[in-house]
């Protein structure tokens, strides 16, 4: 209010100042015309009587009250106040604060970052453990299976094997009983001999029945017996045999016990 207040008085000063100067130069004007000579008459030197008036000093205004300074109110202060610019922003900002929620934002980015990497790594060990289980599941239900089928093989198998070999005994049993009739047939037993005596022989067969070898693997006690014996498989030849392969061979080595009343029975 105090800079207002002189504002008004240089003002004053300069407006009387002003006026004056230009009062002096309508009285210099007045006189050169006052001195100029009429038209026809020779001018003559000019008279110039002029009094330069110097350090005139303005008339001071009355004084006037100074006005109470009035107390700027809070809007006022507000309307007076010149908007802040933003470079007076920043500086008034903690720089300090600026850079502790920079960081604070960086942590928080890198821990979601971190969060959502694990994330995916629990996901991904998730998936491959559920991989890894199910491929674990399908081989233990392959190898059931495999093993099922391998029970079920080797239970038809022995069941074949069983109803082979039953069905090979008696294939065996039925040509056993052909070779002993016809050893038989061609045994010629001595004279007052025991009946009930055997003999055990060891024969061999080619695959046509021929005998090949006969040797006593077992003695009757009875040396003629036994030769007779020996003779009637000889004479026998060829032994009837079976066409199929398999059973062919019990009877290509194969041991045979023969006794006269056995014989004498076909």
């Amino acid at each position: 209010m105090s800079t207002l207040y002189i504002s008004k008085i240089n003002l004053s000063s300069f407006s009387i100042s002003v006026a004056l100067h230009v009062l002096l130069i309508l009285v210099l004007i007045l006189v050169f015309q006052s001195h100029t000579p009429p038209v026809g008459l020779k001018p003559g030197p000019p008279i110039i009587q002029a009094s330069i008036i110097t350090n005139i000093a303005p008339t001071p205004a009355p004084p006037t009250a100074a006005p109470k300074p009035v107390p700027p109110s809070h809007h006022t202060a507000k309307k007076l106040a010149p908007p802040a610019s933003n470079k007076q922003v920043i500086n008034v900002v903690d720089k300090k604060a600026v850079a502790e929620l920079a960081l604070k934002k960086r942590k928080q980015e890198a821990a979601k970052k971190a969060t959502a990497e694990k994330r995916r790594q629990e996901l991904a060990a998730e998936h491959q453990a559920a991989k890894e289980k199910k491929l674990a599941e399908q081989k233990l239900l392959q190898q059931q299976q495999e093993t099922l089928m391998q029970q079920q093989m080797a239970q038809e198998q022995q069941q074949l094997s069983a109803a082979r070999a039953q069905e090979m005994q008696g294939v065996v049993d039925k040509y056993k009983a052909l070779i002993l009739q016809q050893i038989g047939q061609n045994w010629i037993v001595p004279p007052n001999v025991n009946k009930q005596l055997s003999s055990e022989l060891f024969i061999r067969l080619a695959p046509d029945g021929t005998v090949i070898e006969v040797k006593l693997a077992r003695s009757s006690g009875n040396a003629a017996l036994d030769q007779s014996a020996i003779t009637a498989v000889y004479k026998a030849s060829p032994l009837p045999v079976p066409n199929d392969p398999q059973a062919f061979q019990v009877f290509r080595e194969f041991q045979l016990t023969v006794r006269p009343e056995t014989v004498e029975n076909y």
